[in-house]
C-alpha cells in the first residue's frame, strides 16, 4: 500500500495494529512496526526482515504488518523499494 499522504499515527496504529515503534534503517529510510509485535506472537514478516537483514544482518526477524517510510533515495533504499515492488507484485498474483 502506498499512502498519497504522510499517514497520522492513529493510521499508523490501525497499519500495524498497535502501538508504533519506530526504526532508523537509514538517514531517509525508516520503518514502523508494531512495538508488541513479538509479545504478541505475530507471524514474521519475510519482507520486513530480509530490509532489516540487508541493513543490519541476520540479527532480528520482523513481526507483522510495518510501514517503510522512505525520503529520497539512497543506494539502499532504491533497491529496497524495488524489491518490495516486486514482493507485493508476487503476493498479489498469489492471492489471485
Amino acid at each position: 500500500m502506498r499512502w498519497a499522504h504522510k499517514p497520522t499515527l492513529s493510521e499508523m496504529q490501525a497499519t500495524v495494529g498497535g502501538y508504533v515503534e519506530h526504526v532508523a534503517l537509514d538517514g531517509r529510510t525508516h520503518l514502523w512496526l508494531n512495538e508488541e509485535g513479538k509479545l504478541e506472537e505475530l507471524p514474521v514478516n519475510n519482507a520486513a526482515s530480509n530490509a532489516w537483514h540487508c541493513y543490519f544482518g541476520p540479527t532480528d526477524m520482523i513481526v507483522g504488518n510495518v510501514l517503510f517510510e522512505i525520503w529520497g533515495r539512497t543506494r539502499h533504499n532504491t533497491l529496497l523499494v524495488e524489491w518490495l515492488e516486486q514482493h507485493a507484485r508476487l503476493t498479489q498474483e498469489e492471492g489471485t
